[in-house]
């Protein structure tokens, strides 16, 4: 059935995305605050910030949206 392979799938993904935030946000934390991934989310925060304040539709859409980036810095926090 079309609908429940799409479900499935969809759950496949999830994992994955989160498995990917968990293995970032280890590497982050094994490399320390040097780490090229910590810029990395730092650019990310400042033009989804930058991309806010203009109030275009693009962040609008977003802001519902989490990232990969969201997520990493989600386990970041917690583990803090």
């Amino acid at each position: 059935d079309w609908e429940t392979e799409r479900r499935e799938n969809s759950i496949v993904r999830e994992r994955i995305n989160d498995l990917a935030a968990k293995v970032t946000a280890m590497a982050a934390a094994l490399e320390g605050p040097d780490s090229p991934i910590n810029a990395a989310l730092a650019e990310d925060e400042k033009e989804t910030k930058a991309k806010k304040a203009h109030g275009t539709a693009a962040a609008k859409a977003k802001k519902d949206v989490e990232t990969l980036a969201d997520r990493i810095r989600a386990l970041q926090e917690a583990s803090e």
